[in-house]
């Protein structure tokens, strides 16, 4: 009977180790945040490729993609927009999506609050 007491409470220990382990793991792998430095894209660049402040209602942000609603389709330069780094474009009436990657969230936030 004592031996089943001492394995439980091996195995309880052990049990409370890896957990810990785990977490801590877990915590270390989130995602590192990025900033308006480590963009490598002027953000004024990009909201001259769009027609500037006054063609940009919004933007929106995806994991990999911004998507910009303008006023005026004719306004937006797609060429600027792949020179400034977006690797993939696609317009539609009133709409321009550019995929930034990782920077996406960052440069919609950016363009939002200016």
């Amino acid at each position: 009977m004592n031996d089943y007491l001492l394995y439980g409470i091996i195995a309880l220990v052990v049990i409370i180790i890896l957990a810990f382990i785990f977490l801590k793991v877990i915590k270390n792998k989130q995602p590192k945040q990025i900033k308006a430095g480590d963009i490598p894209v002027d953000i004024n660049m990009i909201i001259d490729a769009v027609g500037g402040k006054v063609n940009l209602k919004e933007t929106v942000a995806s994991s990999s993609k911004v998507t910009f609603f303008v006023n005026n389709d004719s306004l937006v330069d797609l060429e600027k927009l792949k020179a400034l780094g977006a690797s993939g474009i696609v317009q539609t009436t009133n709409k321009v999506s550019a995929i930034f990657g990782k920077y996406s969230k960052e440069i919609s936030n950016m363009i939002n609050d200016e």
